[in-house]
């Protein structure tokens, strides 16, 4: 850097820091709110972050314990114990992921200015200060920093291949931990693979372009990421047997969780009903010869199925009282009612209980006792007949597109009852949160 341009390069860096300190001012304005009785996002990653700052991990162990990632509850708790409100930790990350991403593209953006230009439009995305749904305490609010994390540290590894391992390093360590904390946000997480390994791989290739010492190093450098990234994944899973004998993260990723929903599904019987995977009709057959899935019938179909029947009622245009759930919402009944029936007192017992259910409705439907579709496992619907011209007609141009887009995506996923906060009444937990995040 020359001396002309280095006066040049402090403006520019400066300019930065005021606009981002412009932006949290605006953004001060805006109050965080989360909706208390909403047991399955809000006040679930409260409840969390209340057992983490007591010291109890993740509390006691129910279907919705190892539900949903726990990174968002542990950044909570952490924002917490610094001090800092919670609103203001998530602008500071958000900022912070995207200086590191023009920062790790500046070998490809030699123009100051143009580096400017890339840190404003990413800082002032709508996105991230849409109070509607960022303001809210939901796991988004660190999701979408975290992925400019990870591909600020696969882009910084490409650049700077040719330099020396200390120097990439720390963008390793950027990358892993950053990944680490990613796939412990959220459960569909998989969606990053193809361009991180592709990244990786341009990494890789490019270095062994260059030469063999270049290729050492970045095979160190990549080494080290997923080594950084394994380490809080494996310490979560390490945790989460200590405290209830199952070694994962969330349990929706579990094997065991998804072969057992997949084998519901694959049951033909009664009905073929729109949004509705296992029918009714087809629950009282595995009943019958499923001693396992026998324990949940007083709860799918008592107060646990009928409250998610009528939480999925707006999607599957039926009464309540059929108990026909809705596909997105019965994999929750299921857990609920799991619970209910005392079979899962920790999650390595759940698991089991899955487990020896997934088996028993297989073999029935392996020897004929119950009709069947192929094997399954996860939570895919079965691909019904007429929906590929359904498909095609809704994505067909409309001559009031803004009506088609409300037509096909304005309903709301509910749960089937408030818990124990009433509306207008948060737990202690968001009462804390809430104390802390507007405190100035």
């Amino acid at each position: 850097m020359t001396d002309r341009t280095a006066p040049s390069v402090r403006w520019w860096f400066w300019a930065a820091v005021l606009m981002t300190a412009f932006k949290l001012w605006l953004t001060n304005g805006q109050q965080i709110f989360a909706i208390g009785f909403a047991g399955h996002d809000d006040r679930l990653f409260l409840q969390l972050a209340e057992y983490l700052l007591q010291g109890d991990w993740l509390g006691p162990y129910n279907q919705m314990t190892l539900a949903k990632g726990p990174f968002y509850s542990l950044w909570i708790a952490f924002v917490f114990i610094l001090g800092v409100p919670l609103y203001l930790s998530q602008h500071l990350l958000y900022a912070a992921a995207c200086a590191l991403l023009v920062r790790a593209s500046a070998p490809g953006l030699p123009s100051v200015p143009a580096r400017f230009a890339g840190y404003a439009l990413l800082l002032w995305n709508p996105m991230s200060y849409d109070a509607s749904s960022m303001a809210r305490v939901l796991r988004q609010q660190v999701y979408s920093p975290l992925i400019l994390l990870i591909f600020a540290g696969l882009v910084a590894l490409y650049y700077r291949r040719q330099e020396s391992f200390p120097r990439q390093a720390r963008w390793s360590v950027l990358l892993g931990l950053s990944f680490g904390a990613f796939w412990l946000t959220r459960e569909e997480g998989v969606w990053i693979m193809p361009s991180a390994i592709l990244l990786a791989g341009a990494v890789l290739l490019g270095a062994w372009r260059d030469s063999r010492e270049i290729l050492r190093r970045s095979l160190k450098a990549v080494g080290l990421a997923a080594g950084c990234a394994l380490l809080p994944i494996l310490t979560v899973a390490a945790l989460n047997f200590h405290y209830y004998r199952w070694f994962g993260t969330v349990e929706f990723r579990a094997a065991d969780f998804q072969n057992a929903f997949g084998s519901l599904v694959r049951v033909r019987v009664g009905p073929d009903l729109p949004f509705v995977p296992i029918t009714r009709e087809a629950r009282e057959a595995m009943y019958a010869v499923s001693p396992a899935f026998a324990k949940l019938r007083p709860h799918l179909e008592g107060a646990i199925g009928l409250g998610w029947a009528e939480a999925s009622a707006s999607v599957t245009q039926l009464p309540a009282e059929q108990r026909q759930i809705g596909g997105g919402w019965m994999t929750w009944a299921l857990r609920d009612a799991v619970i209910a029936a005392g079979e899962g007192r920790t999650a390595g017992e759940a698991m089991a209980f899955y487990r020896r259910l997934a088996a028993e409705i297989n073999a029935a439907c392996a020897d004929g006792r119950l009709p069947a579709g192929p094997s399954r496992r996860g939570f895919q619907p079965l691909w019904r007949e007429g929906q590929t011209a359904e498909i095609g007609r809704d994505s067909a141009p409309s001559p009031h597109p803004a009506k088609g887009m409300i037509r096909r995506s304005c309903f709301f996923v509910t749960s089937p009852k408030a818990g124990s906060a009433a509306p207008g009444k948060a737990p202690t937990s968001l009462s804390r949160i809430k104390r802390h995040a507007t405190k100035n």
